[in-house]
């Protein structure tokens, strides 16, 4: 399972990009969807960190504010599980990944294209691969 990990400032790219993981066929577990009034958000993402195998963080200009994001990359690091399978992705021109995540490749662009991209990642065959192919005969 995919950890989208993002500040709010973020939100509406994480939304679109959650759909398209979705519709490549990957299980995404995102906070606006998973989490409601009420809910204990710190055991919900917690339990949501303990299933996952991949982690993508959108960096955006609030990241930096955000203790939680700070935690949940801390967490991913950690664990040998995630291995290969952290995805900082990139929202808009904005130039602050922390430095911890310089070491992996980063993503940009719009978000079917980054899905896709972290799919191939991933290894994941999707529909967007066949799309592709179709489109290129």
């Amino acid at each position: 399972m995919i950890y989208l990990s993002y500040a709010l400032d973020g939100a509406s790219y994480v939304e679109q990009l959650d759909r398209e993981l979705r519709e490549a066929g990957l299980e995404v577990w995102s906070a606006s969807r998973e989490i409601f009034p009420g809910d204990n958000w710190a055991q919900a993402t917690g339990e949501a960190l303990e299933t996952a195998d991949a982690l993508v963080v959108i960096l955006s200009p609030a990241l930096g504010t955000s203790p939680w994001v700070e935690s949940e990359i801390s967490y991913a690091l950690g664990q040998q599980r995630f291995k290969d399978r952290v995805f900082p992705v990139k929202l808009g021109e904005w130039s602050g990944m922390p430095w911890i995540l310089r070491r992996f490749p980063s993503y940009a662009g719009a978000p079917a294209e980054v899905a896709r991209q972290i799919a191939m990642a991933l290894g994941a065959f999707t529909h967007l691969d066949a799309v592709a192919r179709a489109g290129a005969c």
